[in-house]
This record gives C-alpha cells, sequence and structure tokens, in this order.
C-alpha cells in the first residue's frame, strides 16, 4: 500500500467528486482512479459509493481506512518536515570552540543571532586553547572554533573575524589613570601581570617584543592563565597589563588606555573544515560571512 494513494483517497472523500479531487491533486481522472482501484483491490473490497454521477459517499470499509490510518499520515508527514529542517540545518546540533578573548564581544553576539534565526538548533560550547582548538576542529570534535590565529592544521581554514587593539589596563587608583598621552616608555617602571604562554598561539609573546622595541623588559609580577584574571589582579593595583578595550568594561576599577605610540592588534579568527562541514554548522558560517552576526572591529 503506498500512502500516496492514502492520500489520493482522503482528498476523494473531502471532495466527493473525481473531478475535483483530480483538480486539487494535480491529477488526471484516470490516473486518480487508478490509484483508488488499487486500494481496492488490495483491501479487498469497495472503497467508495458509486451512482452513474460518480462517488456519492465512503463505504464503512473507506471509513475505517481513512480512520486507521490518519495517525500514521500525520506520522509520516511530520517525519518528513523534520527532514526537510534537518536538511536546511534548522535543527541538531553545533560544536563551537573558544578561547576566552572570544567572550567579550565575539561569541555572545554570534550566538544570539544564530539563536534568533535558527531556534531549533542546539549550541555546545567548549572553552579550550586556540592549539587544542585548532586539533579538536581537524579531527571533527569541533564544527568551529574561534582561536588565535597560528598555522592551521592540514584541512583546516582560518579566517579573521575581530582585530582589537593592544592598549594597557591601569587601576582606576593608578596615577597613570588620569592620563590621556600614554606611551609605552611610561609603561617601563611598572609591574606587570601578564598572561601565562599556553601554546604557540598565545599573545603573550607579542606583549614582551612590544616592551622590548621600547627598550626595557617588562618586569612581571604575576602570570595568569584568564583574561579575567589578569583584569582583577589589575584592578587590585597588582600591576598593569596589555589588554583590548572591551575585557575590563565590566570592572569599574579598571582604566583601559590606548598607547599612542602602539599600533598593533590582537586577532581572533574562526577555525573550520570546509569539507564534510553539517547543514547546521553551515548556516553559522554563513551568519558570521554575510555580515550579519559580526565586524571586524578595531
Amino acid at each position: 500500500m503506498e500512502l500516496r494513494d492514502l492520500h489520493y483517497m482522503e482528498t476523494l472523500a473531502a471532495e466527493l467528486h473525481f473531478g475535483r479531487a483530480a483538480t486539487r491533486l494535480h491529477l488526471s481522472q484516470p490516473a486518480l482512479s487508478q490509484a483508488l482501484a488499487r486500494l481496492e483491490r488490495e483491501i479487498g473490497c469497495p472503497l467508495v459509493e458509486r451512482d452513474h454521477r460518480g462517488v456519492t459517499s465512503l463505504t464503512n470499509a473507506g471509513r475505517v481506512l481513512l480512520s486507521e490510518t490518519q495517525g500514521l499520515r500525520k506520522s509520516i508527514a511530520m517525519a518528513c518536515e523534520m527532514s526537510r529542517r534537518a536538511g536546511r540545518g534548522e535543527t541538531g546540533t553545533v560544536a563551537i570552540g573558544f578561547v576566552d578573548a572570544a567572550t567579550f564581544e565575539v561569541l555572545p553576539r554570534l550566538l544570539k543571532k544564530f539563536r534568533e534565526q535558527f531556534p531549533g538548533v542546539s549550541i555546545v560550547c567548549h572553552q579550550l586553547k586556540s592549539s587544542e582548538l585548532a586539533r579538536a576542529v581537524e579531527v571533527g570534535q569541533l564544527d568551529l572554533a574561534i582561536l588565535r590565529r597560528d598555522e592551521p592544521p592540514p584541512g583546516v581554514e582560518l579566517r579573521t573575524i575581530l582585530l582589537e587593539r593592544i592598549c594597557v589596563a591601569v587601576s582606576r587608583n593608578s596615577p597613570l589613570s588620569w592620563l590621556r598621552d600614554l606611551s609605552i616608555g611610561d609603561l617601563a617602571n611598572q609591574a606587570f601581570v601578564l598572561p601565562v604562554q599556553e601554546d604557540v598561539a598565545s599573545v603573550r609573546p607579542g606583549f614582551l617584543r612590544i616592551c622590548h622595541e621600547a627598550g626595557f623588559s617588562p618586569r612581571i609580577v604575576a602570570h595568569a592563565t584568564s583574561i579575567q584574571v589578569i583584569v582583577e589582579l589589575v584592578a587590585q593595583g597588582l600591576g598593569v597589563a596589555f589588554a583590548a578595550r572591551p575585557w575590563a568594561r565590566d570592572n569599574p576599577n579598571v582604566v583601559v588606555q590606548d598607547l599612542r605610540d602602539v599600533e598593533e592588534y590582537m586577532e581572533l579568527a574562526l577555525a573550520f573544515r570546509p569539507e564534510g562541514m553539517s547543514s547546521e554548522a553551515q548556516n553559522l558560517l554563513e551568519l558570521v560571512f554575510d555580515g550579519q552576526a559580526l565586524v571586524v572591529t578595531t
């Protein structure tokens, strides 16, 4: 028994007229008659009452057939629609990894926009080191990752999604917080809080280079593994730290100042595998690079 023939019969039962039913179904009348005949042969009895003008009603067998298969037809229709949605990437799961710097601007904006457009897709987030993120994308454990740019593994592409100017974060109680024309040289005698170098994509070497090019080696008093800890140590007056402006946005005890002679940027990139991407991940990728979710900023 073909589900299509049951659908034809349902339409015929609603119209009780071969011509009108065939028109609704975009069929010829002979094709509709043949579908009904197939069902009647399979069931072994008439399913509709006929007179010289055509169909007058369903037989008892026809009514029972449609009644008993109604739930099946609805289930099949629902399954087909769910399958179409899955094929369009409107359901399923996306696994996305990130470094902590992504939590201030990139990740919240991206996830908010994606949820608005694809509410049926679940998002699983993983915070890891850049090198770990790249490897996880390579082996398929993550669909995408927001990380520090470095040489990508085979099969993985990187595209820049955010550039953040390197500034300096100082305690609100520091005399430096009142200056409006800070130079890198003004930091030569300051204590520094620096990130731990966790992998080759760390921003730490760039921070050290900036100091060395200015003619001094930073006096490092603390190392931290997360941006949030660095900002809090600065807030407590332990030292200054290189930072992007958004990092201290929610800490009233920290002031972020531009450095007039430092025109350098920290880069965040999106890593993904073009081959074998799920429809859900492809939708997220397109959202980013259509400019709907993110803008490369300074």
